[in-house]
């Protein structure tokens, strides 16, 4: 299998903003090590409120997080993007 190396996803919705941290295990494979959510609070339509709310909320989830800096993935999804919080049975990651 080949090696994974440490991700950062920023995930940023009209409303809210997502930020997850990816680590690779000790076979190499990846591992979601943080995954935080945050409201932004603001009208989406009105970018002069929108832009700091977002960087202030980045911020602050990632220090929540402790996610230390580094490259960032990020998704902006459009305006058809639904998205459903699912939960996850705890399980061996070697039943996955």
């Amino acid at each position: 299998m080949a090696t994974f190396s440490r991700k950062i996803i920023l995930d940023v919705g009209a409303s809210s903003l997502r930020v997850a941290e990816i680590m690779p295990d000790r076979r190499g494979g990846p591992v979601l090590n943080h995954l935080r959510s945050h409201e932004l609070g603001v009208d989406p339509s009105k970018a002069a409120d929108l832009f700091p709310a977002l960087l202030q909320g980045v911020e602050n989830v990632v220090k929540e997080a402790g996610i230390k800096s580094g490259s960032a993935t990020v998704c902006l999804g459009g305006p058809s993007v639904f998205t459903r919080m699912i939960k996850l049975p705890l399980t061996d990651p070697s039943q996955v």
